[in-house]
């Protein structure tokens, strides 16, 4: 199967908090990142708006999700 990312994924496990723009956090764990976007695990399936922040190691980014599957989520940079 071919890999249509097109950009370097970096393999991780760093501890991050999705900020929702309307008000709180949601505790998530980066798998893997890249210069698009990550792939975040979440201790259950979560519902996230179509745009929130990331804060990973003190920095905040902006992201959308672009795929789910169950616990495990797929977001791009905005």
């Amino acid at each position: 199967m071919a890999d249509n990312r097109g950009s370097f994924r970096y393999r991780t496990s760093r501890e991050a908090k999705v900020i929702l723009i309307g008000g709180g956090t949601i505790a998530c764990v980066v798998r893997d990142i890249s210069t698009r976007g990550a792939r975040l695990e979440f201790a259950a399936p979560v519902k996230l708006p179509e745009e929130f922040f990331l804060l990973i190691q003190g920095n905040r980014f902006r992201y959308r999700p672009v795929w789910q599957k169950e616990n495990v989520v797929g977001v791009q940079y905005l």
